[in-house]
């Protein structure tokens, strides 16, 4: 069951925060690789508004991500940096 936006709605809220990013769910798994990343694909698209360091985010994902996995969740923030 697929849910979309209601008509015209992303038009009005970016009319008053321009700054605002809608991720499509379809194009959110895609592009975070797999379920399991999708909030760090998240963080990595939400990063880019704020003024941290790059190498501070990966230093913080690779702390607190389970073990083996720090790759990934790396590959997921970068592909959700780079998403527009």
């Amino acid at each position: 069951n697929v849910q979309t936006y209601p008509e015209g709605i992303v038009d009005e809220l970016k009319k008053h925060t321009p700054s605002c990013l809608f991720i499509p769910a379809d194009r959110l798994l895609a592009a975070a690789g797999n379920e399991k990343y999708v909030n760090v694909f998240i963080l990595g698209a939400a990063s880019k508004g704020i003024d941290f360091p790059e190498s501070a985010w990966y230093s913080a994902i690779e702390r607190l991500v389970p073990p083996g996995t720090y790759e990934a969740n790396r590959a997921a923030f970068i592909a959700g940096r780079n998403f527009s």
